[in-house]
């Protein structure tokens, strides 16, 4: 049975200090939606894992706020920007 009907909190946290003594770019990508995780309640990750790359997407990426999920009650976003705000506030409305 595929985990999206059972995950109630997913931690996605990048330690960067880890990646040091490799020579290639980390880049990260948005995730994607979340919309079909049921019953998840707590999303732990860093801005750039759920929003996607600085500076691509000057944060105004609309379709995070729509990839999370309904039963979402517990949102942490880490190594976040000034510049997340409007989109935090989108965010609020909706809910």
């Amino acid at each position: 049975m595929p985990s999206r009907f059972f995950v109630k909190e997913l931690v996605l946290v990048n330690f960067e200090g880890k990646w040091e003594d490799f020579a290639f770019e980390v880049v990260p990508l948005p995730l994607g939606s979340l919309t079909g995780f049921e019953k998840l309640r707590k999303i732990d990750a860093t801005v750039y894992t759920l929003v996607g790359r600085e500076n691509s997407h000057q944060y105004g990426n609309l379709q995070f706020v729509e990839s999370l999920p309904q039963s979402l009650e517990i949102l942490v976003l880490r190594n976040c920007e000034p510049d997340i705000w409007p989109l935090l506030n989108v965010l609020l409305d909706k809910r």
